[in-house]
């Protein structure tokens, strides 16, 4: 293995681990950049405006979206913004 401070100074880019006890390296994996789809671009920015519109809701709407998921894995806003992006719009 190389140094420590070689290893800190590849932090989240190289991965240094033993496999059976064999010093091995790899490159964290990296997707290049690109625009998103058209479908996607929309599911994106419907989902933004649920999460932004969320903060606006008065505090009895959302505690009422709190009860209703209440012994639920998820949340209020969970909720709210599953309803908005299947179309269940005021």
């Amino acid at each position: 293995m190389p140094p420590q401070h070689v290893i800190d100074s590849f932090k989240n880019v190289v991965d240094f681990y033993y496999c059976m006890g064999i010093p091995c390296a790899r490159m964290w994996p990296h997707w290049p950049k690109r625009d998103p789809l058209p479908l996607e671009k929309a599911n994106q920015e419907a989902f933004g405006y649920a999460s932004r519109a969320y903060n606006l809701l008065p505090p009895f709407i959302k505690q009422a979206y709190i009860d209703m998921v209440a012994g639920l894995p998820f949340t209020g806003r969970d909720l709210f913004t599953r309803a908005y992006i299947a179309g269940n719009r005021p």
